[in-house]
C-alpha cells in the first residue's frame, strides 16, 4: 500500500490537493484516497479517485534557441555561442562561433536532427563549404546538452562540448490523458471538485492536473496542477506540491514535462492507495 498527498495554493486562500502515484506496468493504473492535512494552520480534507487512460505520457525536445557552450579543440578550451532552429525533428540551424578569434567568419549549420534525447548537428565553414564538422550530443533531463564533435573531412580536430547557458524546450505529447475526481474541503467551510484530465507517473512520483468544476470556492476558470512523491509507509513521510494555473495548455505542459510546483506539505491522517 502506498500513500501520498498533493498541495495547491491560490490568491488569498492557500490549499492543497492529493493525487496518488500511479502504478507502473499497467494500461490503466488507478489510485484512490481519503486523508487529512494542515497548511497555514487550517485543517483540510481530501478524497479522490484517478485513472490514467494512456499507456504513457511523453514529451519531445525542441532545441530552437541561443546557447553558450564550453568547447574544446584538441584539448584547448573555448567558450562559444550556438544558435539553433528546429522544425519537427530537423535542425535547420543558424551558426556556431567555433573560435573566439573568429568574429566575422563562422560555421553555418546546414542540417541536423533531434531524435529522442540525441542531437546531431552538421556544419560547414561559412567561407569554405569543404570544411565540415559534426557535433553529437545528448539532452539531459534538465534541458542541457553535452557531447563530442569532430572534423569530418580531414579528421585533424575533435573535442567535447556542453551547454552552459540556454536550455532545450520540452514539448508535451497528447498521451498523458487521465480521468477521475478530486474533492476538497476545509475547516472554514470551503469546498470544491476538480475534474482530473491529465496524469503522468514515473517511479515513485506522480503529476496530475484538472479544472475546478464545482464548489463554493469559485475560480472555475482555473486549472490545478500537483506533483506528489510516495516515500512509503507511513503516509506522513510523503511529499506533495501544487500550483494554480490559468490555462489548460500550461497544465498539460506541466504534467507532461514533470514540472516542480511551489507549495508542499505532508498528510496528517488517512490513507492513499495505488492499485
Amino acid at each position: 500500500m502506498k500513500k501520498f498527498i498533493a498541495g495547491i495554493a491560490s490568491i488569498a486562500l492557500l490549499f492543497l490537493f492529493a493525487f496518488p502515484v500511479l502504478a507502473a506496468g499497467k494500461s490503466a493504473p488507478k489510485a484512490t484516497g481519503s486523508y487529512e492535512y494542515n497548511i497555514y494552520g487550517l485543517d483540510r480534507h481530501a478524497d479522490f479517485n484517478a485513472i490514467s487512460t494512456a499507456i504513457g505520457c511523453d514529451y519531445s525536445w525542441n532545441v530552437t534557441g541561443n546557447y553558450t557552450i564550453d568547447l574544446t579543440v584538441n584539448g584547448a578550451p573555448y567558450t562559444e555561442y550556438l544558435v539553433l532552429q528546429q522544425i519537427e525533428e530537423n535542425i535547420t540551424g543558424v551558426s556556431l562561433a567555433l573560435n573566439p578569434a573568429q568574429t566575422v567568419s563562422k560555421w553555418t549549420i546546414d542540417s541536423g536532427t533531434v531524435i529522442g534525447n540525441d542531437v546531431v548537428i552538421n556544419a560547414y565553414w561559412s567561407t569554405n563549404t569543404a570544411m565540415k564538422i559534426q557535433m553529437i550530443g545528448t539532452i539531459a533531463i534538465n534541458g542541457s546538452i553535452s557531447g563530442s564533435w569532430q572534423d569530418v573531412i580531414w579528421n585533424t580536430r575533435s573535442g567535447d562540448w556542453s551547454t552552459t547557458a540556454g536550455l532545450v524546450t520540452k514539448v508535451p505529447s497528447d498521451g498523458c490523458t487521465g480521468k477521475g475526481t478530486f474533492n476538497y474541503s476545509d475547516a472554514n467551510g470551503t469546498y470544491y471538485t476538480v475534474d482530473v484530465k491529465y496524469v503522468s507517473v514515473e517511479e515513485n512520483s506522480a503529476w496530475f492536473a484538472g479544472p475546478v468544476v464545482s464548489g463554493n470556492w469559485g475560480n472555475f476558470d482555473k486549472w490545478l496542477f500537483i506533483k506528489v512523491i510516495d516515500n512509503g509507509e507511513p503516509g506522513t513521510l510523503d511529499y506533495t506540491a501544487g500550483d494554480v494555473l490559468n490555462t489548460e495548455a500550461q497544465a498539460k505542459y506541466n504534467v507532461a514535462t514533470h514540472a516542480t510546483p511551489s507549495i508542499f506539505t505532508t498528510i496528517t491522517g488517512g490513507n492513499i492507495q495505488v492499485h
